[in-house]
């Protein structure tokens, strides 16, 4: 169920520091990486565990994002459309997820997505930024730390345009061509 996803990745995003570690120690190490590691996630309801298998599409995909912002420091992550096959809710923890890396990790994303959940996430932060309402335990996000660009086709190739954010977090202009109408 929604709640068990959002629960679960909750529980998650504050753990997965200390299970890469157990991870890193439980697992035969080759130069090219892992030889091999197991995870497997602990319903606390149920009382049982649950393979990341069984947990559907949209967590297995959302894993790999966790553990890049979760394991790396001083990275450019790249990106593209994390909110497939996500929760809305999730999407917007995803958010914060970035938020906080490039905030704890100092890592930077480049993130191409169609999701507004998640950009509506990062421009919330700006607003509870600058207006001191930042809930606790977020980092703060600034439009310094953020650059939103559109993308589109032109008669000679794309057309990138800055989307610039106000110290509120809203657009300064509209989506070009009725995007998030």
């Amino acid at each position: 169920t929604e709640e068990f996803l959002i629960g679960g990745m909750n529980a998650i995003l504050s753990n997965l520091q200390g299970m890469l570690e157990s991870v890193r120690l439980g697992s035969v190490r080759t130069q090219g990486g892992f030889e091999s590691a197991k995870i497997r996630f602990f319903d606390l309801r149920a009382e049982s565990a649950v393979s990341p298998s069984n947990m559907g599409v949209g967590f297995s995909q959302m894993m790999p994002l966790v553990a890049s912002a979760f394991g790396s420091k001083n990275r450019l992550i790249v990106i593209e459309q994390p909110e497939l096959h996500v929760h809305p809710a999730l999407q917007m923890e995803l958010a914060d997820l970035f938020i906080e890396s490039v905030a704890a990790r100092n890592n930077r994303f480049l993130i191409e997505t169609h999701s507004e959940h998640l950009i509506l996430r990062v421009m919330r932060r700006i607003r509870e930024t600058s207006e001191g309402k930042l809930p606790e335990g977020k980092p703060p996000i600034t439009t310094d730390d953020v650059c939103v660009l559109y993308v589109e086709p032109g008669e000679n190739g794309s057309i990138v345009r800055e989307m610039p954010l106000n110290e509120r977090g809203e657009l300064v202009k509209g989506w070009p061509g009725g995007f998030f109408e």
